[in-house]
């Protein structure tokens, strides 16, 4: 394809002289979902041939033998933390969702993970301190992103806020519940199918680039999503899942 011939996505910036060397432009609301999907679209009116979408993860064997080693089959995985505080459900939120599963006679272990950083690092020592259950596992490894996925192998069901895991979790066919600040281009972002769910809240300052709760360091809309509702859903689909598995 040559130059003059190109297809260009419409980016968040525009430029003056942009009409003058693009003849055709590709606009974002024109594209399917998710994201993949339009980024696939996009490809084929380039005249690839396409296949349908598929996630063949290869997950190194070492990885699954840590994983058998050190999570129980049929486990739940939760996420506290994503990239940026103001994407993270509050940790009032997070405690009284892990309080109410424990109980509600949840049967399987949940598994928490951070990330070695201090800010993911104080939230996970914060559960560690505030509750003491047989059914935790908290796990504050530098996790590799194939150790994760053997990890979520492992599991029946992940739990977070708007991170890669989630993403990650979809691809190897876990089911997920997430927790997204409502955004204008979210649908493109979240799993696709009968196995995923997600709770999102209207963010009054998702487009601010000085919004209001970053001085607090969390979003005061998402603490607006009852932890006793995330808990009812992530029960619900577990009772629908595998039987938990005592044995490693």
């Amino acid at each position: 394809m040559g130059a003059r011939d190109a297809v260009v996505y419409q980016g968040a910036r525009k430029h003056f002289w942009q009409p003058w060397l693009i003849r055709r432009w590709i606009w974002r609301t024109t594209l399917p979902s998710p994201v993949y999907e339009g980024r696939r679209h996009i490809l084929g009116l380039c005249g690839f041939a396409l296949q349908p979408a598929r996630f063949d993860l290869s997950v190194p064997e070492e990885d699954r033998h840590w994983a058998r080693e050190n999570i129980p089959a049929g486990a739940m995985h939760l996420s506290l933390n994503a990239s940026f505080a103001l994407k993270e459900w509050p940790m009032a939120n997070n405690l009284k969702l892990v309080r109410h599963l424990l109980a509600q006679g949840f049967d399987r272990k949940l598994i928490v993970t951070a990330a070695p950083n201090p800010r993911e690092q104080a939230r996970l020592e914060q559960l560690r301190r505030e509750i003491t259950d047989a059914r935790l596992l908290l796990v504050n490894e530098r996790l590799t992103v194939t150790r994760l996925a053997a990890m979520l192998e492992r599991c029946a069901l992940h739990a977070g806020p708007d991170s890669g895991v989630i993403h990650l979790a979809s691809a190897l066919n876990v089911s997920t519940v997430a927790i997204f600040r409502r955004y204008r281009d979210m649908a493109d972002f979240l799993p696709v199918g009968p196995r995923h769910v997600y709770f999102d809240a209207p963010c009054p300052c998702m487009e601010s680039k000085n919004p209001a709760c970053a001085a607090a360091g969390e979003a005061a809309c998402l603490g607006g999503i009852a932890p006793e509702l995330v808990g009812a859903e992530i029960l619900r689909r577990l009772a629908m899942a595998e039987p938990a598995v005592a044995a490693k």
